[in-house]
């Protein structure tokens, strides 16, 4: 293959890794990103009951969470 032609071939067979981890970080990526989704789509739609409502309903989803 003609590295000069294809440089992104060339740095992709230079940076392939045989050991079968490289869909670890996506992974961890995504579960990172759905448990910070879920919190803020919890608190914000919470959020326009007002702040009595919003810390009564908040601790009650905290306590139910628990167990």
């Amino acid at each position: 293959m003609n590295h000069h032609m294809y440089p992104l071939a060339a740095h992709a067979a230079a940076t392939h890794t045989s050991g079968g981890v490289g869909w670890l970080g996506p992974l961890l990526l995504i579960l990172v990103g759905v448990l910070i989704g879920r919190l803020w789509g919890r608190w914000a739609g919470l959020k326009h009951l007002g702040t009595a409502e919003f810390r009564t309903r908040w601790t009650n989803i905290n306590r139910v969470r628990r167990w």
